[in-house]
């Protein structure tokens, strides 16, 4: 059995896993990184990465298979979809990511293991190879768990992997099937089902609570349903699933409704309820490592864990599920081993739907700021006034800003619209920075750009927008 000492052991190769053993051997530890399958983890293999990709697939061949360029002059007279193809795509995709995680592990002259890792004590973990080649016991002074989470499954809807899909069934299908039924309309729901929608499929998404997007602000979900709806695509909220069966090839769901059962017939059906953390099968017990009652580890504020020398980052301990966070994360903890003073904050994780339209958010909503005592104002602008949606014809959606009205400093901001992805960091920026609405009023935006709109919602907070008419 072969033996290796080293500094900090990094169980996990994600955005967590990779950016800690990256941060640290940039402060000289010795490290060591283990990761039984791909690096990259569940964001570059199956889920961040390769959802967006589909999503953009999905999103240019819709535009020409249903004539929303027509108004632009621009008609297509035969337009065909290759499901393999697009997948082979995308595959090429995270394989490039994967091969430069790769190098970037080499270059920062990180020790780079392969197989299922156990923690045997707390300072002892045995790395076990798929292969069946030689096990490998590592010795640490810390080690950080970055194991992360995978899909939740449903009692009465256990994954079979051919009719009942985890959303990593789903990012592999090379036939998109002619009927799709979603359980579960929160994200990952919403992003798939439009994508299959977008695609061809009739998709129906059964969601037990009773809108689309639990959590997220209605205003903003109002555009994304009805895009959906226009696609094709039927919802239901307020459904209780109560179980499926194999018929014809295909899978009926029963569910509930008021009260009322109905049926849903499909090809196959996605469940997409969330996801449980990869905290089993990896030693926890045995170094002295708690979980709570739903298998997160249990952290403080500098992502120690009930042993001190062990930490834990991203969706093992916990959600919100964002590989942004992760990342974040793994430089606290990066920080904490090396001795500097840190701690997690999550005053300001922003957070992306990538729906049609997409949907950012950042900081405290209207609801959040009055529960904390403050008197707040906010600021709209919509899409369909700026001069960069019009030319690019997406004008559904808004920028909406929540400020304190005595001070003016940005409490909060919601994009939902083109681009929002892109547009929530310069909200995130002007947050952390603890700007005022006259700051980002002082900022010349360029134009014409989807951008002008945080400057309009800016302006609008203080009653003085150009482009619109103001609230008196």
């Amino acid at each position: 059995m072969a033996h290796l000492e080293t500094e900090v052991l990094v169980i996990g190769g994600g955005p967590g896993g990779y950016a800690a053993a990256i941060r640290l051997a940039q402060a000289g530890k010795r490290v060591a990184l283990t990761e039984r399958d791909r690096l990259g983890g569940v964001c570059l293999n199956r889920g961040c990465i390769p959802a967006k990709a589909l999503i953009h697939a999905a999103n240019q061949f819709h535009r020409l298979n249903t004539g929303k360029l027509n108004p632009l002059g621009i008609r297509a007279t035969e337009v065909a979809l290759d499901p393999a193809q697009t997948v082979k795509w995308k595959n090429g995709i995270t394989e490039r990511f994967q091969s430069g995680i790769e190098s970037l592990i080499k270059a920062n002259r990180i020790v780079r293991l392969k197989g299922a890792a156990r923690l045997l004590d707390a300072n002892t973990a045995e790395i076990a190879p798929d292969d069946g080649s030689e096990i490998a016991t590592v010795a640490f002074r810390h080690c950080i768990l970055a194991t992360g989470s995978k899909p939740a499954e449903l009692p009465v809807l256990p994954f079979d992997h051919v009719r009942v899909l985890t959303s990593d069934d789903a990012l592999d299908l090379a036939k998109v099937p002619d009927r799709l039924a979603i359980v579960g309309g929160g994200v990952i729901g919403v992003e798939l089902g439009t994508v299959f929608a977008k695609f061809g499929s009739r998709v129906t998404i059964l969601e037990a609570a009773p809108q689309l997007l639990p959590g997220i602000d209605p205003q903003a979900v109002r555009p994304v349903a009805a895009e959906l709806g226009r696609c094709g695509a039927r919802i239901e909220t307020d459904v209780r699933v109560r179980g499926a069966e194999a018929r014809d090839g295909g899978v009926v769901i029963a569910a509930e409704k008021g009260g009322e059962s109905f049926t849903v017939e499909a090809d196959c059906v996605l469940v997409s309820v969330g996801r449980t953390p990869n905290s089993g099968g990896i030693g926890l017990e045995r170094a002295g490592v708690e979980t709570d009652e739903k298998g997160f580890i249990r952290t403080d504020a500098e992502l120690r864990t009930t042993v001190p020398h062990i930490y834990a980052i991203g969706d093992v301990r916990g959600g919100p599920f964002l590989a942004h966070k992760a990342s974040y994360e793994a430089k606290i903890a990066a920080e904490s081993i090396c001795g500097l003073r840190t701690r997690a904050e999550y005053d300001l994780v922003p957070y992306v739907i990538f729906s049609d339209p997409e949907i950012a958010g950042v900081g405290l909503t209207e609801q959040e700021a009055m529960r904390k005592g403050y008197r707040v104002k906010t600021g709209k602008f919509p899409f369909q006034a700026s001069g960069r949606a019009m030319t690019i014809g997406e004008t559904a959606g808004f920028v909406k800003l929540v400020i304190d009205a005595d001070s003016h400093e940005i409490l909060g901001a919601l994009a939902v619209g083109p681009e929002a992805s892109e547009l929530i960091a310069e909200a995130a920026l002007a947050i952390g920075m603890g700007a005022t609405a006259e700051d980002v009023e002082q900022i010349i935006h360029a134009h014409p750009t989807l951008s002008e709109a945080f400057l309009e919602a800016a302006e609008a907070s203080l009653g003085r927008a150009l482009h619109i008419v103001n609230p008196r």
